[in-house]
């Protein structure tokens, strides 16, 4: 049984009695056969529906506003920072302090066909620190509406993104090694293959990316319908298969990009938190090993004022 929030108008038939229409004239908007989507009703008496007033009570809508507060501070320090010389960086990534988590990675779509699918990849860009978006021959208008809509927020990264000729362009221009995504792996004599996320973040050239000062990887995404060709995954240096299950062919592109940027991000967040931490214990080491000689250093002190 259907919930009454979501009752289908029932639909009448021609030269008959309709449910909320009437008879004869197969019903109008009530009942008859207006081919419209379904609409969403008001809840039943007695029940409650979570509302805007709800959601500006929640703890999550406070902690959206002090996000929303801080973006805008990094959106202010990355105007003045493309005002001393650096206008290719969107603004808010560039007044990041640290500055983006997966600076070194940048995110290629080979030929995207769908406006939507080039803002939602850029939106996953955005949520996880990765802003450098690069299409190779896109088959769409990449700034068209749908892309910007489909981006949510994340609109500076859809008009930042860089278009270019080929793969192999769009690589050297990022100075990155390739990651192809794919699949059904390398080829033999192909890239060098890895398996899932733990092989991912094993690889040299990934792990150089998230480091501070570190090399670059790109992350290479096929056509929607087709994917990547042979000669585009011989264009990376790796070749990436994640795992699933034996009910689907293929992720789709966004869900690809979003298990991959996530694990990246996860893991940069981690290398930083526990170079924090290495940090904190050796000035609170340093602390330690001074104490005594500060204790040393008072005593006479006091000693040579007495005398």
């Amino acid at each position: 049984m259907q919930s009454p929030m979501y009752q289908r108008n029932p639909r009448g038939s021609r030269g008959g009695s309709t449910p909320g229409g009437g008879a004869g004239g197969g019903g109008g908007a009530a009942g008859g056969r207006c081919g419209r989507p379904p609409r969403c009703r008001a809840p039943a008496a007695g029940g409650a529906a979570f509302g805007e007033r709800d959601y500006l009570a929640t703890r999550q809508s406070r902690a959206r506003e002090e996000w929303a507060a801080s973006y805008r501070a990094a959106q202010a320090r990355g105007d003045r920072s493309a005002g001393a010389g650096n206008p290719d960086a969107p603004a808010a990534a560039a007044g990041l302090d640290p500055p983006p988590r997966l600076g070194g990675v940048s995110v290629v779509l080979c030929s995207p066909l769908r406006p939507r699918t080039v803002g939602t990849v850029a939106r996953l860009c955005s949520c996880f620190e990765a802003v450098d978006l690069r299409l190779v021959e896109p088959r769409c208008n990449h700034v068209s509406r749908p892309a910007l809509s489909a981006s949510k927020g994340a609109q500076f990264v859809v008009r930042a993104a860089r278009v270019h000729g080929s793969l192999a362009e769009a690589l050297a221009s990022a100075g990155a090694a390739g990651v192809a995504f794919t699949r059904w792996g390398a080829a033999a004599g192909g890239p060098r293959a890895v398996q899932g996320v733990a092989g991912l973040l094993a690889a040299p050239e990934v792990a150089a990316a998230l480091r501070s000062g570190g090399g670059r990887v790109a992350l290479v995404f096929g056509r929607e319908e087709f994917g990547l060709s042979d000669e585009e995954v011989r264009a990376c240096a790796l070749a990436c298969e994640l795992p699933m299950g034996r009910l689907s062919e293929s992720l789709s592109l966004s869900h690809a990009a979003a298990i991959a940027l996530a694990a990246l991000f996860g893991a940069a967040e981690g290398q930083q938190q526990a170079g924090q931490q290495q940090a904190g214990q050796q000035q609170a080491g340093q602390q330690q090993q001074a104490g005594p000689a500060n204790v040393a250093l008072q005593v006479a002190a006091g000693a040579a004022r007495q005398q």
